[in-house]
């Protein structure tokens, strides 16, 4: 007995302890998160519906330039996605209608209208999964609280399946890998509507391909990662630094120029052809106090003044990571889950005391770099598209949007001789650690479900 378990702990069966860990807490994080619980959900949902009736993108307004993106959707959506019932911000205060069974039992209705939905102009490719769970809704005529709930737990299928693939895979920083997929902002990021989810599941393989590359040889693992790259700049344009990583990875490895040039083509030339079709309608000033030119113009004119905002807006993302969705055990929750953060950064710290090649010492440096411009990008770009002018920090960012970087971090292992080693004790705190979070995870939030919503 004794020695299945120091079995279950070892690196070989790591996936297998993720998989017990992980698996209960992510799969009630679909039931226990109320409806259209993040700022974009509704967005995410309703083109998630596009896509299940066969749509790419909005190529009515694009041909028209109209400059304002639509999707299809049943008309008798409309009361669900609109309702203060669902706002997030209603919700944390408590101000919210005493009876929604009208909106519980709405329906898909045989008449479709277009929507106006600002995710009209992403790729389809990132609603694969939620878009099966809105046509299982869809066929069965079931409620849009069913449909939403159908869509979340195929997102949550199938992404939770490429974390413990992806752990499985990776031959170098299953530890870290394992960490940080098992943040409960991680967990919950894949059970809900979102196309992040997508992402996640994807960067999470893309990383663990990648440390699979050992010389110009390992062509599957090369080419496999090379997707994963492409789908991730295709959904998010902003990740064009992990890519010139990954090129002079390969570089080091001896893989040639001429392939070198080619998945570089291959990963930016979809993404480019993409958002330049899309690009009539892309939405300009569309959040109030928001003007995209303004805002350019003073990251143009003020780049130091940019740069503290965005360092203070760094900061705040960060700590956005170590907070829940909702629940009334804000502290307690913040606390386990930020212990956990600073175990994986102590972990890190610990490996790298011992590096000593120049050559390991650069590549890390350079992969920190990319990793810190990626992140630098998606605070420009939500700068300048979400933020009202003269505005103090950067709005509309989300502790997830530096997840994806943090995942790539796990490939400084690649450049460690030891990989991530720990000690049985070590590893029992960690086990421990996400033990702990997975329990105040669960009971924080069918807590605040039972009093938001179950009681209505």
């Amino acid at each position: 007995m004794l020695n299945r378990i120091y079995s279950l702990l070892s690196l070989a069966n790591l996936h297998n302890l993720f998989l017990i860990i992980a698996l209960p807490v992510a799969f009630s994080y679909i039931f226990v998160i109320f409806p259209l619980q993040s700022n974009d959900e509704w967005g995410h949902f309703l083109r998630s519906m596009d896509v299940s009736y066969g749509n790419m993108t909005d190529f009515e307004s694009i041909n028209a330039k109209t400059g304002v993106p639509h999707v299809e959707g049943p008309d008798s959506v409309i009361p669900f996605v609109t309702s203060r019932a669902f706002s997030v911000d209603a919700i944390g205060t408590g101000d919210v209608p005493a009876n929604i069974s009208h909106l519980k039992d709405l329906r898909w209705s045989s008449t479709t209208a277009r929507l106006t939905d600002p995710f009209a102009v992403y790729p389809p490719v990132s609603y694969i999964f939620s878009s099966i769970g809105t046509v299982i809704g869809k066929i069965t005529n079931s409620t849009y609280s069913s449909t939403l709930y159908f869509g979340r737990l195929t997102n949550f299928f199938f992404s939770f399946l490429a974390f413990y693939f992806a752990i499985a895979i990776a031959s170098r920083g299953k530890v870290l890998l394992f960490l940080l997929l098992a943040l409960p902002s991680c967990l919950s990021l894949i059970a809900s509507y979102s196309q992040d989810a997508f992402l996640l599941g994807v960067t999470a393989l893309t990383v663990a391909f990648i440390t699979r590359v050992e010389s110009a040889e390992s062509k599957r693992y090369i080419l496999a990662a090379s997707l994963g790259l492409m789908i991730m700049i295709l959904i998010r344009p902003h990740y064009c630094p992990l890519l010139a990583f990954f090129l002079l990875y390969l570089y080091k490895k001896k893989v040639s120029f001429k392939k070198l040039l080619f998945i570089f083509a291959l990963a930016i030339v979809p993404s480019v052809s993409w958002y330049l079709y899309v690009s009539p309608i892309i939405t300009k000033k569309m959040f109030p106090g928001v003007d995209e030119i303004a805002q350019l113009n003073y990251v143009l004119h003020n780049p130091l003044d940019f740069c503290n905002i965005a360092a203070r807006s760094f900061v705040e993302n960060w700590r956005r990571i170590f907070i829940p969705y909702i629940g009334p055990f804000t502290i307690l929750y913040t606390w386990a889950q930020s212990a956990l953060g600073v175990a994986t950064i102590l972990l890190v710290i610990h490996n790298l005391m011992g590096l000593k090649k120049s050559d390991h010492i650069f590549m890390i440096a350079f992969l920190m770099l990319m990793s810190f411009m990626t992140v630098f990008l998606i605070t420009l770009s939500a700068y300048i598209s979400w933020t009202p002018v003269k505005a103090q920090l950067v709005e509309g960012l989300q502790g997830r949007y530096l997840l994806p970087a943090l995942l790539f971090l796990s490939l400084i292992a690649i450049n460690l001789k030891n990989d991530f080693t720990i000690k049985p004790m070590y590893t029992s705190i960690i086990i421990g650690g996400v033990t702990l979070v997975s329990v105040i995870t669960n009971l924080s939030s069918l807590i605040a479900v039972t009093k938001y919503f179950v009681y209505r």
